[in-house]
């Protein structure tokens, strides 16, 4: 995450790094791929904000729409939980499912069924067609490769199956 963070910052630094330790004959084509991968990313990321949007304005809106205290609030979290992938979900229903309770117990269930039904549009539907959108991933592929880093390798691999995957 740090390491992210930091070439994020600064990339022209770290690309002349790696520039200035690659043999003559390979340093245009390696530079090539690092910028191509860069831009892939880049653009991973920019879908990754949509969703982030479209899932935290949909959950606040329904939230609004059913009285909840601190809707807003609530769904800028939700969303922004959502860049964790499934992990984010759960992390952000309970807050949610905390601040029902004042209504009731009807009431957390509304929310939750509400929250679960957005979250299931979310991760089936709408990420994948913007993963498409974006990166060129097929939605079936984004499914395929997360089923198969989270067996190999548990969350990390579910997080980090997209943009692997964009990647390579």
């Amino acid at each position: 995450l740090f390491i992210g963070f930091f070439v994020g910052l600064n990339p022209g630094a770290y690309r002349n790094g790696l520039e200035s330790l690659l043999p003559h004959k390979r340093r245009h084509l390696v530079l090539e791929i690092v910028d191509e991968m860069a831009d892939t990313l880049q653009r991973w990321l920019v879908g990754q904000v949509v969703t982030i949007v479209a899932v935290g304005l949909s959950i606040a809106l329904a939230l609004i729409a059913l009285g909840t205290p601190g809707a807003l609030l609530l769904g800028l979290m939700a969303g922004v939980l959502n860049f964790i992938p499934y992990l984010g979900a759960f992390i952000g229903a309970v807050p949610i499912a905390i601040a029902a309770s004042s209504q009731g117990s009807t009431m957390v269930a509304w929310v939750i069924a509400i929250y679960l039904f957005i979250q299931i549009i979310e991760g089936y539907v709408l990420t994948p067609l913007i993963q498409r959108r974006t990166v060129h991933i097929q939605p079936a592929h984004a499914l395929g490769m997360q089923m198969l880093m989270g067996t190999l390798f548990g969350a990390i691999g579910i997080a980090l199956a997209a943009p692997l995957q964009a990647v390579l």
